[in-house]
């Protein structure tokens, strides 16, 4: 197999992977409510920076979301 046929391979299997994942994550309650919990976790530890303005914005745009299937 060529290189980038690895490549493709190697992709479909990511991509794979993250299908059975939001599955796994909309039908075990306990999977989601773990990724929500370091969801949460990583949004808090998120360092916040202030603008010119004094605006604080944290210094990695994470969207709000709470939802298992769109975490994972």
């Amino acid at each position: 197999m060529s290189k980038l046929g690895q490549v493709v391979e190697a992709v479909e299997k990511y991509n794979k992977f993250v299908l059975d994942q939001v599955k796994r994550a909309r039908s075990d309650e306990q999977f989601g409510r773990e990724l929500v919990n370091r969801w949460n976790e990583t949004k808090a530890k998120t360092p916040v920076t202030h603008t010119p303005t004094g605006l604080p914005l944290p210094r990695l745009a994470l969207p709000e979301i709470d939802e298992p299937g769109e975490i994972a």
